[in-house]
């Protein structure tokens, strides 16, 4: 499989055999998917209790591959769904060790859970094929690889795939955080922490993934999905600053200190007082404050007329281009990207608030 544009939503690029498949092609990449199953459960912070137990299957089944030396054209159509079924597990792994997807995966456990637990079932389905009639149609170098099919085959019967007991907690504090948001509750700061430690989310670079990631499922999914995106789209924002501003912000002082003694502008002058990222689009409002274009659109669009940072109802919702400031910001950060093309207007309440609250954070780092 090729690797995925971080920017991009999840999809399940599977390939279907078709009855004309070389058997022995087919092996071959059985055995290739089986290889990389059984080495993801490592690779993801969330649901690792479910993924190692799958993992550990398919290791099995993947001894029973290897041990396979000749295919007959009854098992063809079997191994063909196992190969899929393979392919299902791979993604879907994958999906739950991607950057930038972690707190989306742990909010959609159950999903996750349900998947893994079809496609398990899917291998238990194709081995029940093959076991009986298993002299007919496979032949394998030693005795003992139907011990392990059977061994595979039973245990996969006998899954469970219940919900770690820490991601349960994690999402139970994240639907409580959320709530928090809609009647204007400020988060625990420790509950805010225990959920980034569950999820190894540690840096400012691990919230912009996340937010990056949230805000390109939010064009995909339905409304009432969509809302529940922005909403996580506006915790890990608010955990970006409430967090990792003042590490963040010792790091761009101790780097810029130089630069600001060549007459270049800092950085922290230059980032929106919503999204704290660097303007792109620097727009200001009836008040005198300036933010990024995307940033205060996506706050008006959630139904406020107030300014952001001053609480200031706005006498006007004109957004008037802050051209002096985009060209000094041109200037001394030439490699910054384009700007960002408005938000998706399908926007919540949660969202609404936890922008609020995070524009209202007091910076503290001079």
């Amino acid at each position: 499989m090729s690797s995925e544009d971080p920017d991009r939503p999840i999809i399940y690029p599977l390939i279907h055999p078709t009855q004309f498949v070389s058997p022995f092609a087919l092996l071959d990449s059985l055995i290739t998917v089986a290889r990389r199953v059984s080495y993801h459960h490592n690779t993801s912070p969330v649901h690792r209790l479910i993924l190692r137990n799958v993992s550990r299957r398919v290791s099995l089944l993947l001894a029973f591959l290897e041990q396979i030396s000749t295919i007959h054209s009854p098992a063809l159509l079997a191994l063909s769904d196992l190969f899929v079924t393979l392919q299902k597990l791979e993604v879907t792994m994958r999906a739950c060790a991607r950057r930038g997807a972690t707190l989306h995966t742990l909010m959609k456990s159950a999903r996750v859970a349900d998947d893994l637990r079809v496609s398990t079932r899917a291998i238990v389905t194709a081995l029940d094929v093959l076991l009986p009639t298993r002299a007919f149609v496979l032949d394998v170098d030693e005795e003992e690889a139907w011990d392990l099919a059977r061994l595979v085959a039973d245990q996969s019967a006998r899954a469970s795939f219940s919900t770690d007991l820490s991601d349960r907690r994690a999402f139970d504090d994240v639907v409580a955080i959320i709530a928090g948001f809609e009647r204007r509750v400020s988060p625990d700061e420790v509950a805010l922490r225990r959920v980034l430690d569950r999820l190894g989310i540690r840096s400012w670079a691990d919230c912009v993934a996340e937010v990056s990631f949230l805000e390109t499922q939010i064009g995909c999914e339905g409304s009432g999905e969509a809302k529940l995106l922005s909403s996580l789209a506006g915790l890990m924002c608010y955990c970006r600053v409430l967090l990792f501003d003042c590490y963040e912000c010792r790091k761009t002082a101790h780097r810029t200190d130089n630069d600001n003694d060549n007459g270049v502008c800092a950085i922290e002058d230059l980032r929106c007082p919503i999204s704290l990222e660097l303007m792109l689009d620097p727009v200001t409002v009836s008040t005198g404050q300036t933010y990024d274009r995307a940033s205060i659109k996506r706050w008006m669009r959630a139904g406020n007329l107030n300014c952001p940072v001053t609480g200031e109802r706005l006498a006007s919702t004109k957004l008037v281009p802050n051209l002096t400031l985009k060209k000094l910001i041109r200037q001394f950060y030439p490699k910054s990207s384009k700007p960002n093309p408005d938000p998706n207007p399908i926007r919540s309440r949660e969202d609404s608030e936890a922008m609020r609250m995070t524009a209202r954070i007091p910076r503290r780092c001079g």
